[in-house]
């Protein structure tokens, strides 16, 4: 996991009883919690209108019209429809509301528009539905009485639910004997005041009514953004599709769900649905049953309070039974304290919280700051040494914030740039480097480089269009490895995130992993193919003088085969992005850390053997780590890589069980060692700097 810019705190059962025992306050996470829409039509409150300008409309019965959001946007600016040669045809407008709230409506108000009376609506069609597979129910139906008075254009309108504005044109039905409430609304009006005229105008439509409550749970399907909270099945055997989701929300929610949290916790995700919309089957179901993750974990859709921590103090014990630091509690009773200022939410069980200055009573008592202040963002409770990416910062652990990516999500506020202003950096800082850096034939030799080993564009649909960092390090690359060799500088590139993005190999899986997982689908040949044709060795071989080497025939010898680019494509299988981590990019917008070299995920690597195009197989040459000598690492030349305090080699992300695996012996340097005091290189006081790389 992560580190954070502040100390944080794992809000576990373990920490929990340890700040109860410590501030005698009753801090538990909820549970049992169910998800219903129960509500009294006693709490609502009544409007002018239950429809608002955020209120998503569809239009019907009209050949074109014009200002279809006039209708409900609270002026008086005109909404027109063309009705040539279909008079006969209602004119109908469907407002969907863009919240998880039901309504009762009980009037019905239509204002003037600006021109022809003729024009006016002169009956009307009022029906209701509570999800958009149902079927439509009228609440009303009559006659409408416009007035001839006529409203100006673009006017404020300023009603209640008692009256409609007094200082303009408009005409109120009763539907007094409405009591359902309803989600949709569909207004029609199927004739106007002169039936021969060819088109309908109106300035706005309002229906006063009773707005209901909020649910205490989101209709995460509901139109606008919704938030929804999932919690993971530790015991599922299969993860079945328990609310007959459509296929595109059960892909929507599992691709939420499987998208790595801002805030890091096992077992519970709260998830907001922004853009994507659900089937339309889907849009009002309260309860979205379980959907399975791109990891194959099952996770269950709970109450929105699910496990979060409550400071139950001053409630009566006799209304939750506790287990642990788990309170059983009813929906009636978290209702209840949900808004009450006397029963704070602390967070959420097993969060990473910031305890250093933090706002939540209990975390932000001295003694609880002084228990608990050490404790750092990672599963082991112990400090981490994290090292940067390649090229980030200085090897003095102290040295400031290097970074330069400083992109904003558009989605989460304005952009400090906008995408082209942001290219222009991009562009500026590679031409300062190369055309004023002292290196001038190793930056020409990188340019070169970067015209045989390329690839696209940030524009060309990349992910990382939007951000400053990751190119000019992919171009550092060429810098690095310009008078290196060229298989240092292929491997380098292969390594790297955005040429696993542009050439498709990133999260290429092997034939038997896909199989295992019920797909027939062999590993993605593109990078095994370019790597080839492109990068290295050509299509046909050459003599030394560059001419093609011909056979029998006289025709031009390849350089390998179908069958060979099928081998090579499962040595590029496995790649994949490194978790996100502590370091200047780790704030960043990527979940993962884009600066970070790839690494080889043993599940989905392909582990069968990889002929060469030599009649032999990959690594046919290279001995097996149990075939060296002992303390090979130590001969001379070798290189030893910082990988911080984390003892696996895997950079952070190996089980901590490994480091008392007999099998993964380790070794302890004394101070007086050689190599001690090579891997320690301490300055003029005596402190170790600990070097990123020592050979």
């Amino acid at each position: 996991p992560d580190t954070l810019p502040k100390e944080t705190i794992v809000l576990d059962s373990t920490n929990l009883a340890g700040i109860r025992a410590l501030t005698g306050r009753s801090l538990y996470a909820v549970s049992g919690l169910t998800i219903d829409e129960e509500f009294s039509a006693d709490e609502g409150v009544l409007v002018s209108s239950v429809l608002n300008e955020d209120a998503i409309l569809s239009i019907e019965g009209c050949n074109s019209w014009s200002r279809g959001r006039a209708t409900k946007d609270r002026n008086t600016e005109k909404f027109w429809c063309d009705r040539q040669d279909i008079q006969d045809t209602p004119t109908s407008i469907v407002f969907r509301p863009p919240k998880s709230q039901l309504s009762i409506v009980h009037k019905l108000r239509v204002y003037t528009s600006n021109t022809s009376t003729n024009s006016d609506p002169a009956s009307f069609i009022l029906e209701g539905r509570v999800k958009p597979d149902a079927e439509w129910e009228v609440i009303g139906s009559g006659d409408l009485d416009l007035p001839l008075d006529r409203n100006n254009r673009g006017i404020p309108i300023n009603s209640s639910y008692d009256s409609g504005d007094a200082a303009l044109s408009y005409s109120e039905v009763s539907l007094s004997d409405n009591t359902k409430a309803y989600w949709d609304y569909k207004v029609s009006f199927p004739a106007t005041r002169d039936p021969t005229k060819s088109n309908l105008q109106l300035a706005e439509v309002e229906l006063p009514g009773l707005l209901l409550p909020f649910f205490p749970i989101s209709h995460s399907c509901a139109p606008g953004a919704q938030t929804s909270r999932w919690r993971k099945e530790l015991d599922a055997v299969d993860c079945p599709n328990t609310a007959n989701l459509g296929e595109g929300t059960y892909k929507l929610f599992s691709d939420l769900v499987s998208a790595k949290p801002d805030v890091y916790n096992p077992t519970i995700r709260t998830v907001t649905r922004e853009y994507r919309e659900c089937d339309s089957i889907d849009a009002y179901k309260l309860d979205l049953g379980m959907v399975q993750a791109s990891d194959g974990t099952c996770w269950k859709h709970v109450h929105d309070l699910e496990h979060t921590i409550f400071d139950l103090t001053g409630a009566d014990p006799a209304d939750y039974t506790v287990t642990g630091s788990v309170a059983q509690v009813s929906n009636a009773f978290v209702d209840g304290i949900v808004d009450d200022p006397a029963y704070p939410i602390i967070g959420n069980l097993d969060d990473h919280s910031v305890i250093d200055n933090s706002s939540n009573s209990p975390l932000d008592q001295q003694d609880v700051q002084d228990a608990f202040m050490t404790l750092e963002y990672n599963p082991s409770r112990e400090a981490l040494l994290v090292c940067g990416s390649p090229g980030e910062v200085a090897t003095n652990p102290f040295a400031s914030d290097h970074s330069f990516d400083i992109t904003t999500p558009q989605k989460h506020g304005v952009r400090t740039m906008n995408i082209w202003e942001l290219s222009a950096q991009r562009h500026t800082t590679w031409a300062q480097m190369a055309m004023h850096a002292d290196d001038q034939l190793r930056q020409r030799q990188s340019w070169a480089l970067s015209q045989i080993i390329a690839v696209g564009l940030p524009d060309s649909g990349m992910v990382f269009y939007e951000a400053n960092e990751p190119y000019p390090s992919f171009y550092d690359q060429y810098v690095r490895n310009g008078f290196g060799s060229y298989r240092k500088l292929l491997k380098d590139m292969s390594f790297n995130l955005i040429m696993a993005e542009w050439l498709t190999f990133k999260n290429n899986k092997s034939l038997q992993h896909n199989i295992n997982n019920g797909l027939q689908s062999h590993p993605d040949e593109n990078y095994a193919r370019e790597i080839m044709q492109l990068f290295s060795i050509g299509l046909f071989m050459l003599n030394m003088d560059g001419s093609k080497v011909l056979d029998g025939n006289g025709q031009p010898v390849e350089t390998y085969t179908i069958d060979d680019i099928m081998s090579y494509a499962g040595a590029w299988t496995g790649f994949e992005m490194r978790n996100k981590r502590g370091g200047a990019s780790a704030s960043n917008r990527h979940g993962e850390r884009s600066l970070d070299p790839l690494y080889i995920n043993p599940e989905t690597r392909d582990h069968f053997p990889k002929s060469n195009l030599y009649d032999g197989f990959i690594g046919d040459q290279i001995a097996l780590c149990n075939d060296l000598p002992d303390r090979a690492f130590l001969r001379k030349g070798a290189t030893f890589m910082l990988l911080g305090s984390d003892p696996t080699p895997t950079m952070l992300s190996s089980d901590v069980a490994l480091e008392s695996d007999p099998d993964r012996p380790q070794m302890e340097l004394l101070p007086s060692s050689p190599l001690f005091a090579r891997l320690c290189s301490q300055d003029s006081t005596g402190d170790c700097t600990f070097p990123a790389k020592v050979i």
